[in-house]
């Protein structure tokens, strides 16, 4: 799996300018079945994007074709993890089908 950190370069009224693309492109993507969850962060500075494990050059597609990347709004900064403990078993067995 990936955390994806995304952080704006870009004013936030640039970045409203492309919010509506972007949250169509997360639409897609959730849709697909590629993202596991997305949120801004606080203070808005940028979000967060979960993906599920993939092939790296899979999920560098899929970042590429977000409007923020594609319009040079933010920087994304990739981390790929394997978790290994749950606080839930709910949790564990959502994240382990992904």
């Amino acid at each position: 799996m990936y955390i994806i950190r995304v952080m704006y370069k870009k004013p936030l009224e640039e970045v409203d300018r492309y919010l509506a693309d972007h949250r169509a492109f997360l639409d897609r993507h959730f849709e697909a079945g590629h993202l596991i969850a997305s949120g801004p962060q606080i203070p808005r500075q940028g979000g967060v994007i979960m993906i599920r494990d993939m092939e790296a050059g899979e999920m560098q597609a899929i970042l590429d074709q977000d409007p923020f990347r594609v319009n040079d709004i933010a920087d994304y900064y990739v981390t790929e993890f394997v978790p290994t403990k749950f606080c839930d078993p709910a949790l564990e067995t959502l994240i382990t089908k992904l």
